[in-house]
């Protein structure tokens, strides 16, 4: 039977949700305190976490408390905006973050109105919830240092008092930047690929990362949609990467991960980040489609066929679209 939950209580019961067995919380937003408010002096490495750090509402440092980068119990989602504390004890369904606004702390109520609903363990709707996390847990990334990094100017950004805006501001698209702005992406190189490596090279050189113990089997494997050659030049810490497949450019942001055979097996970066370091108000599908209409000029063409596929400095790309462009 669900009972509906409102105030202290609602506080209350979530509290008793993590204190049990199996917790897992895929909640958005974590501010200061969540750590010792939920779990006590509980295992936090038993805890599983999916949180957003896209929007500047999760305060990175609590999340350090919690373990992060290093621990693997905890991910995150972009765009994640649900709350949902799941366990042993039962699920709880609220509007409320992992905050004192949402939940109150130190005995003191929630600074803002929320409600949730609390489902026992055995019922259909928490049967719901667990199946529902475990996609989500697949779906979502493993935390590094540099999304903490980004996640921390989010969060001051997030604090500061709102600034006034001004209308009919021609927008920054990412290639606009690279070619007017290029230092607003100086902490990335740019690469260049085409095509996909075959099956047996992926696997082998997963056989071999896998043999040296640095990840796990699932870790290896959730990073293999992201395999590519490895080429001449050691791979940088982050980069951005142009590729052609099937007539198609996609971008992606990446860090540096695990080689082996000359396959590298990078990190994806969230497209998320990339805007909040650059200023960039574009969003991967409208810079994708910029980068498909590049595809007809035939100055790119050409040197796209040309291209040695090495790493281009932001400014050294920059050189090439000017050049492209004129």
């Amino acid at each position: 039977m669900a009972e509906f939950l409102t105030g202290g209580k609602l506080g209350k019961k979530v509290r008793e949700i993590c204190t049990g067995k199996n917790v897992r919380c895929i909640v958005a937003f974590w501010g200061n305190g969540a750590k010792d408010e939920l779990f006590g002096d509980a295992d936090v490495s038993m805890i599983k976490i999916i949180c957003d750090l896209s929007m500047g509402a999760t305060n990175p440092e609590e999340l350090r408390l919690l373990g992060a980068p290093e621990a693997k119990h905890i991910r995150h989602l972009c765009h994640l905006h649900a709350k949902m504390y799941l366990s042993d004890e039962g699920v709880v369904v609220t509007s409320a973050n992992a905050s004192g606004n949402g939940l109150g702390a130190g005995g003191k109520n929630a600074a803002h109105i929320e409600v949730g609903v609390f489902h026992k363990r055995k019922s259909s709707v928490f049967e719901g919830c667990e199946k529902w996390f475990e996609d989500m847990w697949k779906d979502a990334d493993k935390i590094t240092e540099e999304d903490l990094v980004a996640a921390k100017k989010a969060w001051g950004k997030k604090r500061l008092p709102r600034e006034v805006t001004f209308p009919n501001v021609e927008p920054k698209t990412f290639f606009n930047l690279i070619k007017e702005e290029p230092d607003v992406f100086s902490a990335y190189k740019f690469s260049f690929s085409e095509g996909r490596l075959d099956e047996s090279t992926i696997e082998e050189a997963k056989k071999k990362i896998k043999r040296k113990g640095n990840l796990d089997d699932a870790e290896v494997d959730r990073l293999e949609k992201n395999a590519m050659s490895e080429g001449s030049e050691p791979c940088p810490e982050q980069f951005i990467n142009l590729h052609l497949e099937e007539n198609k450019v996609s971008i992606d942001a990446y860090a540096k991960g695990e080689c082996a055979n000359g396959v590298m097996f990078p990190r994806k970066i969230h497209w998320n980040t990339v805007k909040k370091i650059s200023g960039c108000s574009e969003n991967k599908e409208k810079t994708e489609e910029t980068a498909d209409k590049y595809r007809e000029n035939r100055k790119w063409n050409e040197w796209w066929k040309n291209e040695p596929r090495e790493y281009l400095s932001a400014r050294e790309f920059s050189e090439k679209l000017r050049e492209i462009d004129s």
